[in-house]
């Protein structure tokens, strides 16, 4: 552990350089959690959800503390937006709040686009043009399909080197008998 922290309400949390949190990251270090928000303390994140881990929240935003999304709400839990939709591009936290006994900071700048839809609307790191942790965006692991043609070809050509080494292995079985 590299750091622990005391909330305003008197949460304790521990940070460590080797480990990055899940939930309640305290992105501005000023002691409150920011990203990742889990108020009800059951290890998923509630509110200013990182959904590609590039350090800015991308779905379910509150901004004005009352605990409840406001931008880019995620109404039927799949992990995308529905509603109020926004491409958040920056994080810089600077209003405090309180919920179910947890002090975290948010933004309030953050302006709704209604013109975006939910099949146009982007992660953070996909519209800044990396994935997080500094990596370039390659067209690989970006959300889209890209993986699974990997995958797909990777399968593929096991599958071929297995079938063909087992009739090899076979046909020196039956020469030897």
């Amino acid at each position: 552990t590299d750091k622990c922290s005391t909330t305003d309400c008197g949460t304790v949390y521990c940070t460590s350089s080797y480990y990055k949190p899940i939930t309640n990251i305290d992105s501005d270090g000023d002691g409150n959690p920011d990203v990742n928000i889990d108020y009800n303390h059951d290890g998923t994140p509630d509110l200013n959800e990182d959904i590609d881990e590039d350090g800015i929240p991308d779905i379910n935003i509150d901004t004005n503390g009352d605990g409840k999304a406001d931008i880019n709400i995620d109404e039927n839990k799949d992990g995308w937006p529905d509603k109020n939709l926004a491409i958040v591009t920056s994080w810089k936290p600077g209003l405090d709040f309180t919920i179910g006994g947890l002090g975290y900071d948010t933004v309030s700048n953050i302006k709704v686009d209604p013109n975006l839809t939910p099949d146009q609307w982007m992660p953070s790191g996909e519209a800044n043009g990396n994935l997080g942790n500094g990596a370039i965006n390659t067209g690989v692991n970006t959300g889209d399909k890209t993986n699974l043609w990997w995958l797909i070809i990777l399968f593929v050509t096991s599958l071929c080197s297995t079938i063909y080494f087992y009739k090899k292995r076979r046909e020196v079985q039956q020469e030897i008998e």
